[in-house]
């Protein structure tokens, strides 16, 4: 599993990213979609996130920790779980 952050269409958004490869080194189509999740960080009032840890937790839920920030600039810390599917984890 890896993470990052990806760049919308028009770059008005940027979310957390993970992506999760099989043993083959190719991407694994059972996690989010074609193997990658995107979390939306407009869920939390912000508009852009970057994914700077990645953690595999018992059970295979992943944690995301980066940094997340508003259109005005301001920083803030963020974190995020995803399912054992690429799925958010309420």
């Amino acid at each position: 599993v890896v993470g990052g952050s990806a760049l919308t269409t028009g770059g008005t958004r940027q979310p957390f990213a993970a992506a999760r490869f099989d043993p083959t080194g190719a991407l694994d189509a059972t996690f989010g979609i074609h193997g990658i999740a995107l979390l939306d960080p407009a869920v939390s009032g912000l508009d852009f996130a970057h994914t700077l840890d990645v953690a595999v937790a018992p059970g295979g839920a992943i944690v995301l920790a980066g940094s997340a920030w508003d259109a005005s600039n301001d920083p803030d810390l963020a974190v995020a779980r995803l399912t054992s599917t690429g799925a958010p984890d309420a």
